[in-house]
């Protein structure tokens, strides 16, 4: 694996983890811990989970929620191995090179993907529109009406008997960087994917905040991901930011 292709880290260039007010939470011994909306995360040896500092003020309202997905923080790239270099020799670089969770290639490889994540003992992310039964996107850039719920519903069903109970599977990869007028049904997809499968997290990758189009450029972007926030309610909130193309 070359510079370029481990250049876009999710911890590192921006997609950075956060937590909503409505994220899907419980309790007990099998929470990964507690992450705080800023700061670092401080070991809790007597409960065995991890709280954010005491001194760490919330200035935008965002309370700290359990995480219960593993692992709890984040290491990966954008795009997975070409198809013909999905190996587990591949894997395993991907894995040496520190990552922990591994993004999947397109089309419809997420089974094999999984089983590489779990000989290379990482875990991976799956796409959800490339499989087979499709994602019911509709119009595409439309909310969903009352009378596609159920059939959205059905092909989530599909996806969640295949993947939900693999031991490498980390979560659903929905949608990157969606418009506005995806959220509403994007939102459907993750409360019901939480709802249905609670330790799989449903994950979408926003826009950065340098992007040249109207409803996220300057002080649009902020309300855009307000927006995205109240409407999604997603249980950490993920976006681009590639310095590189500043620096060179």
């Amino acid at each position: 694996m070359n510079a370029q292709e481990i250049l876009v880290l999710f911890s590192v260039l921006g997609c950075v983890l956060t937590t909503s007010r409505l994220a899907a939470q419980s309790s007990g011994p099998g929470d990964a811990g507690v992450l705080g909306s800023r700061g670092s995360l401080n070991r809790d040896d007597n409960a065995g989970l991890v709280t954010p500092p005491a001194n760490i003020t919330d200035p935008v309202g965002i309370e700290p929620v359990r995480v219960q997905f593993d692992p709890p923080f984040i290491i990966s790239y954008w795009g997975g191995p070409p198809k013909e270099e999905m190996t587990l020799a591949r894997y395993k670089e991907i894995a040496d090179c520190g990552f922990n969770v591994a993004f999947p290639s397109g089309g419809d490889m997420s089974s094999k993907h999984l089983d590489l994540c779990r000989e290379a003992g990482i875990k991976g992310l799956v796409f959800l529109e490339n499989l087979d039964n499709g994602m019911p996107w509709g119009q595409g850039q439309s909310a969903p009406t009352a009378e596609e719920i159920p059939g959205i519903e059905k092909a989530l069903d599909v996806s969640l008997a295949r993947f939900a109970s693999h031991p490498a599977l980390f979560g659903y990869f929905l949608a990157d960087e969606p418009n506005i007028a995806q959220f509403e049904r994007i939102g459907i997809i993750n409360r019901y994917l939480l709802k249905k499968d609670p330790r799989h997290l449903p994950m979408v990758n926003l826009f950065p905040n340098y992007v040249n189009l109207p409803d996220w450029k300057g002080e649009a972007y902020e309300k855009a991901v307000g927006m995205y926030i109240n409407t999604v309610k997603p249980s950490l909130v993920s976006w681009d930011h590639y310095r590189q193309v500043f620096e060179g």
